[in-house]
């Protein structure tokens, strides 16, 4: 039987409040040595799952995708709802105007983990599409929080295929399409969820380019992508690996779309699993 799911939960940030929920590792002891195992897993780095810009932890646990991640690799895990997703807080009127790839890096993610985390206590950060984008920011941003950064679907450099597939959801927008899923995970923000995705189609971001923003001098990376991104070309994988700093290993995930850890959780696991054992724990047999 699947694990059941642990309760959501919500933290007060500044002046919005974020809802997340945590994952524990399968084969957790229930009675008896629970303080110590709390405390082991304080010591172990937390895996922090960071959702799309249409997505939200209900979208991310399409599939099983945290859990399974955090009982293969054996670590402690949480996935949220950043602010105007999910079950957060409506997104503030300043937020509309540019895509707040700053805000979120430099103020909400931080201002969660310092909540979150037991002191000293590092992450693993695995973020889909724009929110791979933020991890490996994040990861640029504040190195010493981070042990490992695992972009699935990231995008630094704005590309003509993405101005093209947003340009077609506009369509089906349009036309009644979508809003239904997108209600179901977001409620009365739905429309502001779509229309901040939409902003990527817009004059303004033409020029986008992030790789400054990436340059991580310590930390290690997985960069994964879908062979057959919708969204994007496999030289988003090329141009992270250029511009991270420290070590960063390609995966190009064959055969998979923008989705891969969706449509294919196991190979994705699998795959992070992998590159786990090499890089970052040697000695294990995952």
């Amino acid at each position: 039987m699947p694990k059941p799911r642990l309760p959501f939960e919500f933290a007060r940030l500044a002046d919005h409040t974020i809802r997340y929920r945590r994952y524990e590792p399968a084969g957790e002891t229930k009675t008896g040595a629970a303080t110590s195992q709390q405390q082991q897993q304080q010591q172990q780095p937390l895996v922090v799952f960071l959702h799309s810009a249409l997505g939200c932890i209900d979208e991310l646990e399409t599939g099983g995708f945290p859990q399974m991640l955090c009982d293969r690799l054996r670590l402690p895990g949480l996935a949220y709802d950043r602010r105007g997703h999910g079950g957060s807080s409506a997104e503030a009127e300043s937020m509309r105007e540019t895509y707040p790839y700053t805000d979120l890096v430099q103020n909400e993610l931080r201002a969660l983990l310092d909540t979150v985390l037991a002191p000293g206590q590092k992450v693993v950060l695995v973020g889909h599409s724009d929110g791979g984008t933020v991890a490996l920011m994040f990861a640029s941003f504040a190195p010493s929080k981070v042990a490992a950064t695992i972009a699935i679907a990231a995008h630094v450099v704005t590309e003509q295929v993405a101005v093209a597939g947003i340009q077609v959801a506009l369509k089906a927008w349009a036309a009644g399409k979508m809003r239904r899923g997108l209600v179901a995970m977001h409620g009365d923000k739905a429309d502001a969820v779509f229309h901040r995705w939409a902003w990527y189609a817009s004059p303004s971001n033409a020029d986008t380019d992030l790789r400054g923003l990436i340059a991580c001098p310590t930390g290690k990376a997985l960069v994964m992508q879908g062979e057959l991104d919708e969204y994007a070309t496999v030289d988003q994988v090329k141009w992270i690996c250029e511009a991270w700093k420290g070590p960063a290993t390609p995966c190009v995930l064959k055969g998979e779309k923008h989705f891969p850890h969706l449509d294919s959780p196991q190979v994705v696991v699998s795959a992070i699993a992998e590159w786990w054992a090499v890089h970052m724990n040697p000695s294990s047999h995952l």
